[in-house]
């Protein structure tokens, strides 16, 4: 991953077997071009002929370890622990995303990765992409994942709620779990939440009723050039 610390992943040095491996699907993982993603899906595909009690074991490691200010680096574990699919890979993503979420600053956080995101948002993002790595090992048959899914629906943090809510929605009778019964009333709402891909969203190609609201339905005035 780019822009690392000087030392921080000095955790690799305990798993020397991994680490050209492990060095590999991260760099791969921030690849750009027309064939990164088949380079990213090589390198992941090297990591899980790997014993997978190491490779849980070096994420672990990282999650223990990593300063909160790493977000970048953080962030990168929860990323590629979710796209490898491990099915040793739940406690440690069931964890994660049970780790309580401090709210005031870390030491060094405000400067280290300097981010757009506040602290809070940042943990957040962590937890609700360990539960994408939840529902992706659900999605194919894992009963633990499926469980830690169903324990988190009262999670403290509404987002984390909300997204496993979601994933449990998802999967229908596969879950195999009453989610109705397991949603407290005030995140009943989620149940009728769309979700939709990407792909099926219209583009906007006009947006003169934003910048000139009222004119939607009337002459169309000439377009302006945005101010610097």
């Amino acid at each position: 991953m780019k822009g690392q610390v000087p030392g921080l992943w000095a955790l690799l040095g305990e798993f020397t077997e991994l680490a050209p491996a492990f060095t590999a699907a991260t760099r791969a993982m921030s690849g750009v071009g027309e064939h990164a993603e088949e380079r990213y899906q090589a390198a992941l595909g090297e990591l899980r002929a790997r014993p997978q009690g190491d490779l849980v074991a070096l994420v672990r490691r990282g999650w223990e370890s990593l300063p909160r200010a790493a977000y970048i680096e953080r962030w990168g574990l929860v990323q590629l622990l979710t796209d490898l699919r491990l099915s040793s890979a739940c406690e440690l993503l069931g964890e994660m995303v049970a780790t309580p979420i401090p709210h005031e600053r870390g030491p060094g956080e405000e400067h280290l990765h300097d981010h757009r995101f506040p602290p809070a948002v940042r943990e957040l993002i962590l937890r609700t992409t360990a539960v994408e790595g939840l529902a992706r090992l659900a999605g194919e048959g894992n009963d633990r994942a499926v469980g830690l899914l169903a324990q988190h629906v009262d999670h403290d943090h509404r987002a984390v709620r909300v997204a496993c809510i979601i994933a449990l929605r998802e999967l229908g009778d596969q879950a195999g779990v009453d989610l109705a019964g397991l949603v407290a009333e005030p995140d009943r709402e989620v149940l009728g939440f769309q979700v939709t891909d990407l792909e099926d969203v219209r583009r906007i190609d006009r947006v003169d009723h934003i910048l000139h609201p009222g004119s939607a339905d009337g002459p169309q005035p000439e377009p302006r050039s945005p101010a610097y």
